[in-house]
């Protein structure tokens, strides 16, 4: 048995809503398509000492994810996904890990950023296989 936040983990991506897309600063479009995709676990997302997600290289997905790397955030409080197999998660798929930015909470889409295009995010539930 494995956890979400488990290195090596693979982890399903459920998406619970329509995928917006941002291909540059100026052009963001919405996507429906709630097809799960699977990403191994390959490092923490901490702030100091603090968890507040994983990342890794998606390893099977529809054609709009292949290459690209998946960070999925802590979503509901109280989470422990060094315990956990099933939560729901904030994602972003992308072409990089993202980083903090500070003058926001995490949960907020401004508190993280990533380099590059496009962008890929929303909500999902999130399953440890």
């Amino acid at each position: 048995m494995s956890f979400i936040g488990e290195l090596g983990s693979v982890v399903k991506v459920s998406p619970m809503g329509d995928i917006q897309v941002i291909d540059s600063p100026e052009n963001t479009f919405i996507v429906k398509d709630r097809t799960p995709f699977f990403f191994k676990v390959a490092g923490d997302l901490k702030d100091g000492q603090i968890l507040y997600g994983v990342y890794g290289p998606i390893i099977d997905s529809p054609e709009m994810y292949v290459g690209y790397t998946c960070n999925i955030t802590l979503r509901t409080d109280g989470s422990d996904w060094m315990k956990e197999e099933v939560s729901q998660a904030n994602f972003i798929v992308g072409p990089s890990i993202v980083t903090r930015n500070h003058v926001y909470d995490f949960r907020n889409p401004e508190g993280l950023s990533m380099k590059g295009y496009p962008k890929m995010l929303r909500f999902a539930e999130v399953s440890a296989c």
